[in-house]
This record gives C-alpha cells, sequence and structure tokens, in this order.
C-alpha cells in the first residue's frame, strides 16, 4: 500500500487558505484598505488553483471546514449637493464590509472580531444590550520648528490624544470622552482636569438635528478656531484663530444642518477646560449660509458666507464678532476669515479687555488627491488702542501631503512682519508637522 506524505497538496491549500484568513480581519479594520478587492480576488484564485492541483486520492480524504466566498465589496461614486446628503449616504446607505458577508465558514461556529475592529469607524459592534459598539481613538500632533535669523530649532509634541466613544442601541444617543496627556493649565502645570479634552454626550434627534452636553468639540468662534486638531490647513492656525477661538468649555449646544444653512449655538461657562466654574456665562453662535446649495458644485462650486458672534464673561467682559466667505471648486479652494474682539476670551479662560482685530486669505491648490500647495497672508493687530506699532503680519506658503486619510504631513515657511517694538523685526520660520488621526 502506498504510504501517504504528511506534506500533499491538501495540507499545503489549507495552511494558505488559513494564512490568507486571519489577514481578513486587517481588511476590515479599516474604511480606506485600497487593498481589499486585490485581496479578495487574489484569494479567489489561489484557492481555486489549489483546489483543481489537489489529486483525486487526496480529494477523497478531505476532511472539515470548507471556505465559501460570498461576496465582494464594489466602490460606488456618488455626487452630493451637501454635506449633509453625503454624511447620510455613509450611514446609512453605502455598503458596508463586513467579514461575515465576505467569508463564510460552513460550519458558522467560529466568529472572531477583527483584531483592530475597535478601531475602525464602527468600532466593536455587540450582538445585544444597551451599547451597540465601542470605539477607541488615537490622535497625535508633533511639530518642528526652525526660526532665524535667532536660531532657535525644536521639537514640539503639541497632542497624544486617545479617546473612547461608546454609541447606544437607539442608534441616537453617544458618549465620548478624551484626554490629552501633552496640555498644560494656567500655570504651566500638567493637572488631570486640565488635560480631560472632551467629556460629553451626543443625541441626535434626526440627521439634520443634535443637542451635545458637556465639553464638547471647540467652540464655534470662527471657522478656523473651531476647526479640530486635523482640520486646519497649516501646521498654526491663523492669528484669530488661535487667539479668539481653539478651546472648549462646558455647557449645551446645538447643531443644525440644513440645505442652504448650518447651525452652531452653544451656552457655556465662561472658564475654559474645567479649570474651575462660576466664572460666568457665555453665549456662542455661528451660521454658516450655502446660497449655491441648489446648484451643481462641479459647474457652479460651493460658496460658504458665515458670520456669528462670541459674548460673555470672565472675570471680564468680552465679545468677538467676526465673518467668512468660502469658495471651493474643483481643486481650488479659498477661505477668508476677519474677526473684531472688544475683549476676547482665549484658551486660558481668563478674558482679555484689549480690543483687536485681524484677517486672513488662505489659497489652495489640490494638485493631486494627495497633494496640495498653500499660501495664506495672516494680519493681525494686537491692540487697537496702542499708540504703537502692535501689527503683526504673516506670509505662509506651505505643502500638505495626505499619506493616507489617517495620517497628514505638512510643510510650511513663514516670513514674519512683526511690529516695531519687538526685537525680531524681521523673521523667518520653517515648519515640519506630522498629523496622525486613528
Amino acid at each position: 500500500m502506498k504510504r501517504k506524505s504528511f506534506f500533499n497538496a491538501k495540507f499545503i491549500a489549507s495552511i494558505i487558505a488559513i494564512i490568507a484568513l486571519i489577514q481578513l480581519p486587517s481588511a476590515k479594520a479599516f474604511d480606506d484598505y485600497y487593498g481589499y478587492e486585490n485581496f479578495s480576488s487574489d484569494l479567489i484564485d489561489t484557492i481555486e488553483n489549489l483546489a483543481v492541483s489537489l489529486d483525486d486520492e487526496d480529494e477523497d480524504d478531505v476532511q472539515g471546514k470548507k471556505v465559501a466566498i460570498i461576496d465582494q465589496q464594489k466602490e460606488v461614486q456618488e455626487n452630493f449637493t451637501s454635506d449633509v446628503e453625503a454624511e447620510d449616504y455613509n450611514e446609512n446607505v453605502k455598503p458596508k464590509f463586513e467579514l461575515s458577508a465576505a467569508v463564510e465558514n460552513v460550519t458558522s461556529t467560529d466568529k472572531w472580531p477583527s483584531q483592530l475592529s475597535i478601531f475602525k469607524k464602527e468600532g466593536l459592534e455587540f450582538d445585544k444590550g444597551p451599547i451597540k459598539s465601542i470605539k477607541l481613538g488615537v490622535m497625535y500632533n508633533g511639530t518642528w520648528t526652525e526660526q532665524f535669523p535667532k536660531s532657535t530649532s525644536k521639537y514640539t509634541n503639541d497632542l497624544l490624544i486617545p479617546s473612547i466613544e461608546f454609541r447606544f442601541r437607539d442608534d441616537k444617543t453617544l458618549f465620548n470622552m478624551s484626554y490629552n496627556f501633552f496640555s498644560k493649565s494656567d500655570d504651566g502645570k500638567r493637572k488631570f482636569f486640565s488635560q480631560i479634552n472632551e467629556v460629553y454626550v451626543m443625541h441626535k434627534f434626526n440627521k439634520n438635528n443634535r443637542v451635545i452636553i458637556g465639553q464638547g468639540p471647540r467652540l464655534p468662534i470662527g471657522v478656523e478656531g473651531s476647526a479640530g486638531a486635523f482640520g486646519y490647513d497649516l501646521p498654526t492656525r491663523a492669528y484669530i484663530g488661535r487667539t479668539f477661538g481653539n478651546t472648549r468649555s462646558i455647557g449645551i449646544r446645538y447643531q443644525g444642518n440644513f440645505k442652504y444653512a448650518d447651525l452652531d449655538l452653544a451656552v457655556t461657562d465662561g472658564r475654559r477646560y474645567m479649570r474651575s466654574y462660576g466664572g460666568g456665562g457665555e453665549f456662542v453662535g455661528w451660521v454658516n449660509f450655502k446660497p449655491l446649495a441648489a446648484l451643481d458644485s462641479n459647474k457652479w462650486g460651493k460658496l460658504t458666507l458665515g458670520t456669528g458672534i462670541d459674548v460673555g464673561k470672565s472675570g471680564n467682559d468680552y465679545c468677538v464678532w467676526g465673518g467668512y466667505v468660502g469658495y471651493d471648486w474643483r481643486r481650488f479652494h479659498n477661505k477668508f476669515e476677519y474677526a473684531y474682539g472688544d475683549g476676547y476670551n482665549g484658551g486660558t479662560g481668563l478674558a482679555s479687555t484689549k480690543k483687536t482685530h485681524g484677517f486672513y486669505d488662505t489659497v489652495i491648490l489640490d494638485i493631486t488627491d494627495k497633494w496640495s500647495l498653500l499660501g495664506r497672508i495672516d494680519w493681525y493687530d494686537t491692540d487697537i488702542q496702542s499708540k504703537k506699532d502692535t501689527i503683526n503680519i504673516d506670509y505662509t506658503a506651505g505643502l500638505t501631503y495626505k499619506i493616507s486619510k489617517n495620517m497628514r504631513l505638512l510643510f510650511a515657511y513663514t516670513y514674519k512682519n512683526k511690529p516695531g517694538n519687538n526685537s525680531e523685526v524681521h523673521a523667518h520660520q520653517l515648519q515640519l508637522q506630522v498629523r496622525v488621526n486613528i
């Protein structure tokens, strides 16, 4: 009787199939995994070729589980007239790749989660209980800066923020908490409560209306001032963005997204980042009008006209108001914003009484889907009432490379024309920044 070798075609085919299947969860973990279709096609070809190569003697001895390829994800492209339609499509229409739809065990006994599914968009999902899914996230920004003629070179860890999000079974409510290890309090020290970045509950009444209770995303004090750490265009925010905005506070907030306008209204405590309470109340409101929403954006572009106000008290009274004009047409983008402050309440929560104003204009050209060229003029007067020269003007040229949806590299050169009372009347600055958002 012929003795069979242990390392026969059946054994080799099984090992290759198992190794390939073990890699599938990594494909499930990311929405932007571009290699999925090629991977699935290669897997199908590999299994079919190996099946053909099996001899008759080995086929008679095949036992155990078989693998059946059920479905393949296909790319779908849609044109949307508004961000609301795109969000609705992504949440409710766009087909999602699930492991059970791509590979099914005939015995249906082994149901394992993706190794990284807790980091993907939907998070780690549960079949039962009040919590539908749990999602973990990590965000990091780091910046290298070189300035001359007075040579200074340094690398700073801007933020390191782990986050956890619980989505509830009603598909309308979520709880989010994040913590910034590099955040400092007003005295320059790192304290637990001052490092809490966000802690809030969000409830969606429908796709257009939601409310946030707690310390949520940045307050809507201007467009660039409210942009997230992954959302502003250059390594450093414009003067008005980082002076008046880029801050958070405890309160209640309403957000509404409609065809011709987006609203963002908040009533909060005047203090910032849970450092103290009771300094006074605050109202922040911003509205963006979209007059071209009904037209074809590929032909006419997208026009945004925004305005808003931030008024309150934190030791001193303050009032900041501003306006914004943004235009996007295919690969061209222009952002102009002006703001005036009769006193202002920035990140420290201790309101300034100075009267200041400024503007910026940013032009962006998307050279490719990954490379973008940027230019910005940034003008700011730190004290309108001062008799000294207090005007700062920065001219910046930048280049952005989108490594993936979750990672970017930003490079910028800035020529600084500073006030005459500053020893560095003119300065040059180079910056290289990395952003990671998982």
